[in-house]
């Protein structure tokens, strides 16, 4: 699905941006009202990590360091997610579940499919986010890129 993706001139700005500040050139783009989400390929996260701490000189905090950099220009909050070609790696980095927390791709007979991330019912809450802030993230970018119709977090 990644092929079929389409930007807009300020998500090409804010990519060109990040390219040049990181060294690493991010596959995707999400505006938002206040926010931004860039998608790296997971072999360039440890690029970026790199390319961060060498700007900070401390590799803790390094890419905190530069999301502030980037949200004084951008004026949003910025996320980065790895990608992952895998729906459910992807699902399980973005949504940082643990080894005893699980994801299930599940196809129905029309040829749908949806996930079903189960979670331990203490960490529920971070899972979704506030007021499902992460969910609904979760949800659009799963749609686009895999064509997950919903993702239920149980």
């Amino acid at each position: 699905m990644l092929e079929n993706l389409r930007f807009t001139g300020e998500e090409l700005a804010v990519m060109s941006f990040f390219e040049s500040m990181t060294g690493v050139s991010p596959i995707d783009c999400v505006i938002e009202d206040d926010s931004v989400i860039l998608v790296v390929k997971n072999k360039d996260f440890k690029t970026l990590l790199r390319n961060a701490s060498m700007m900070q000189r401390k590799s803790r905090g390094a890419i905190r360091f530069l999301l502030e950099e980037l949200e004084k220009v951008v004026k949003k909050k910025i996320t980065i997610i790895k990608y992952y070609p895998n729906p459910e790696e992807f699902l399980r980095g973005f949504f940082s579940l643990r080894k005893d927390e699980d994801v299930k791709l599940i196809k129905k007979p029309d040829g749908t499919m949806y996930a079903v991330i189960y979670v331990n019912p203490r960490r529920k809450g971070a899972v979704i986010g506030r007021n499902g802030y992460k969910a609904k993230q979760g949800r659009m970018l799963a749609k686009k890129y895999f064509n997950l119709q919903t993702i239920f977090i149980r």
